[in-house]
């Protein structure tokens, strides 16, 4: 379908309603571009004096085009024109976030009507003695610096890469805003679906963090397993001189059948998290949430040690949701009388292991000092059959290295300037280990070994020099059978139910 040349730019202030500006592939504009110079005709010199007159020029107006101006496809020429709508705001109202999502919801249906995709809308001045349609603009020349931009690439599981992009640059020369899609191999219906799923929920992500610097995946559901293997999403946006980012990686591996996800959020704290989606014993929702939340509240303290913004601790928390919390999960409907001793034992997780680390800063006046914090975290779960004889141990475990700085009693911050500070390093971990003997069914043994150690050393600087330090160690082991907990003269129906009661306790308590 061809369209009005007209259709393909606005002036500022202007509602476009053009008709969509359908393509297969894209079409390069039909004539060569040409840039308009001013020709000597267009000055008047009123003479070379000292204090002459300034020069005269024609008057001009700012103008969008499209790079290319025919599209043959329906989704193809909505975005087209999506684009000018969107550029039109930009011009019209500095305050208006850059949006991702509106772009990203199409890309599904996009790649049913083509495997590549670009199109850019531009600002030209256009001299006022040349009709808008007649002037042909010169897209050759980047405009500007990069301001907005995000980055999708996705795997399928048949090989297939995809990726889409958006930027907004300004500088001297102008300004613009891009959108690509291409596509290297062939998707399929299924593929085509999934791309429309996740893409439209990690367009809501980054229309979030436009908005308000931050953002949450809250939750993989939108991850179709059975057709993409990997996402990479970066997005950026500029503070200032620099940029602040947010990266979210996420690959599935078929063979090993575990999930990883990683993420750095624009204040430089990062996460990575490993789960084996298979080895999963027991899928009850409610008691899923009832064990990540002690596994929560670790980063949350970890967090709170060093002062680390909110914004920051929801993300950390968000990722460990996101990957443990399996979308497959449902709330058990089984009575607290028909839960069975394995049900009970059970955390509801995978196996996993995570890492949360923030991003290192140091002390301006002493460099050997710096404020940093690691804490790992996970779960293993092994089981033994020999026989009659059944064996199920599962280890739940965390470990945080940590130093900051915190100010003096009598002073409400940290005085780097003049040495007056108390730099902390301090060290917590814990383990539990649960052991579930049995032999033709009855239980031999529940065995509940904990470990905990916690050690810390904060130093007092005031005028660059130490005038205290505080140290503390501790270090507690205990080991426990559950089953010497119950009296030998109850039946066999409370004992069980006594024995259901202390497993459940156990996992409410881990690091307890």
């Amino acid at each position: 379908m061809s369209i009005s040349p007209t259709s393909s730019l606005i002036t500022p202030g202007a509602t476009v309603n053009a008709p969509a500006l359908p393509v297969n592939k894209t079409v390069e504009p039909t004539a060569s571009p040409l840039v308009i110079q001013d020709s000597p005709s267009t000055q008047v010199s009123l003479g070379a004096f000292e204090n002459s007159a300034p020069t005269y020029r024609k008057p001009s107006t700012e103008i969008t085009y499209l790079r290319y101006q025919q599209q043959t496809g329906i989704v193809a020429g909505a975005l087209s024109q999506q684009l000018l709508n969107e550029w039109s705001m930009f011009r019209n109202d500095r305050a208006h976030s850059f949006r991702a999502g509106s772009f990203l919801s199409q890309v599904g249906a996009l790649s049913a009507e083509t495997s590549n995709f670009r199109n850019e809308a531009r600002n030209f001045s256009v001299p006022g003695d040349i009709a808008a349609e007649k002037f042909s603009p010169d897209f050759s020349a980047l405009v500007g610096k990069r301001r907005e931009s995000f980055l999708l690439t996705i795997r399928t599981k048949e090989g297939d890469d995809i990726t889409v992009r958006m930027t907004r640059r300004q500088g001297p020369g102008g300004e613009s805003l891009e959108f690509a899609f291409d596509v290297v191999g062939e998707l399929s219906e299924a593929e085509q679906q999934a791309l429309d799923k996740l893409a439209s929920k990690l367009g809501e992500v980054a229309d979030e963090f436009f908005r308000t610097g931050k953002a949450e995946l809250r939750g993989l559901a939108a991850f179709d397993d059975a057709n993409i293997q990997s996402f990479k999403l970066e997005l950026s946006k500029p503070n200032g001189d620099v940029y602040d980012t947010l990266n979210y990686d996420y690959a599935f591996d078929e063979t090993t059948q575990t999930r990883r996800l990683r993420g750095e959020d624009v204040a430089g704290y990062q996460f990575d998290i490993t789960a084996h989606v298979n080895g999963i014993l027991q899928t009850d929702r409610a008691t899923a949430q009832q064990t990540i939340e002690q596994y929560l509240d670790l980063i949350r303290r970890a967090g709170d040690a060093r002062g680390t913004e909110s914004a920051s601790v929801r993300f950390m928390l968000d990722g460990l949701r996101s990957v443990l919390l399996l979308d497959e999960l449902k709330t058990s409907t089984s009575s607290p009388a028909e839960k069975s001793l394995l049900d009970e034992f059970h955390t509801g997780l995978p196996d996993f292991t995570a890492s949360f680390r923030a991003a290192t800063t140091y002390n301006p006046e002493n460099r050997t000092q710096v404020s940093a914090m690691n804490l790992t975290m996970g779960q293993t779960t092994r089981t033994e059959t020999d026989g009659a004889r059944f064996l199920l141990q599962q280890e739940s475990f965390y470990e945080l290295h940590s130093s900051y700085f915190k100010p003096l009693p009598w002073l409400e911050a940290a005085d780097f300037a003049n040495g007056n500070y108390v730099y902390v390093n301090e060290h917590e971990s814990g383990k539990t280990t649960r052991t579930l003997d049995m032999s033709a069914g009855d239980v031999d043994s529940l065995l509940i070994e904990r470990e905990k150690t916690h050690d810390i050393l904060e130093r007092f600087y005031q005028n660059f020099a130490e005038i205290d330090r505080h140290e503390d160690h501790q270090k507690e082991r205990t080991l426990e059978n559950l089953v010497d907990r119950l009296s030998p003269t109850e039946s066999n129906e409370i004992r069980q139910q006594n024995l259901l009661a202390l497993l459940k306790e156990s996992r409410f308590n881990l690091f307890e």
